[in-house]
C-alpha cells in the first residue's frame, strides 16, 4: 500500500481546521460526495474550531488543537479539494 504523502487531504495525521458550521458543513458535503462514511454527531456539532480528519472510509474529528501533526487551514482544503468557496462563507 502507498503511503500518503505528508500535509495530503488523505494522510493520517492531517485534519481540516473548521471555524464556523458553514465550513463544517462544506467539508462534510465533500467528504459524503467522496463516499466516505459521516457518523451524525460531526454534522450537529456547533463548537469550533473543530477539525475533521478524511483519512479512511469513515471521517473523524478532534476538539483538540495538539493532537495532529498538521492542522490544515480551511482555505487550503479549498484549494487541494478543488472546492469552490461556498458563496455564504
Amino acid at each position: 500500500m502507498k503511503r500518503s504523502k505528508y500535509k495530503s487531504l488523505n494522510h493520517g495525521s492531517t485534519v481540516i481546521v473548521t471555524k464556523s458550521f458553514e465550513q463544517l458543513k462544506t467539508v462534510v458535503d465533500w467528504a459524503f460526495n467522496k463516499g466516505k462514511i459521516i457518523p451524525g454527531y460531526i454534522s450537529r456539532n456547533n463548537s469550533f474550531p473543530f477539525c475533521i480528519s478524511v483519512d479512511g472510509d469513515c471521517i473523524g474529528y478532534t476538539e483538540q488543537m495538539d493532537r495532529a501533526l498538521y492542522y490544515m487551514p480551511y482555505d487550503e482544503f479549498l484549494k487541494k479539494a478543488r472546492v469552490k468557496q461556498p458563496e455564504n462563507n
